[in-house]
């Protein structure tokens, strides 16, 4: 439910702008956000559209970078990054399970393009 009220944060963010323009539409938004297991490119879209829909980021695109998350090996504890969402993240010094060292998905709005 954490990606749910990250992604209406970010819609609300992005109407605000649209309102500050009296009411344009929203052709963009660029987002970065910490790879994670939680979220994926077409989830964080699917969450945009729902949340946005019958508004003026109705149709906006959106764009997302991956910033890198900081896992943990279960076997070595070694502690690195990986840069891409995914369920099965394993350690690049032995091969073992790792897991994320947090469970928070952070999300920085990188740029709106307002219509």
């Amino acid at each position: 439910m954490h990606e749910v009220t990250m992604m209406r944060n970010v819609v609300d963010a992005v109407l605000e702008q649209a309102m500050q323009h009296e009411g344009s539409s929203i052709g963009q938004v660029r987002l970065v956000i910490e790879a994670s297991d939680h979220l994926s490119e077409e989830g964080v879209r699917q969450l945009f559209a729902m949340l946005a829909a019958n508004t003026p980021a109705a149709q906006a695109i959106v764009d997302v970078a991956w910033e890198p998350a900081q896992y943990q090996c279960i076997l070595c504890r070694q502690i690195f990054p990986c840069d891409h969402p995914t369920a099965d993240v394993t350690c690049p010094h032995c091969g073992g399970m790792a897991m994320p060292v947090s469970h928070s998905v952070a999300c920085k709005i990188a740029s709106i393009q307002v219509l």
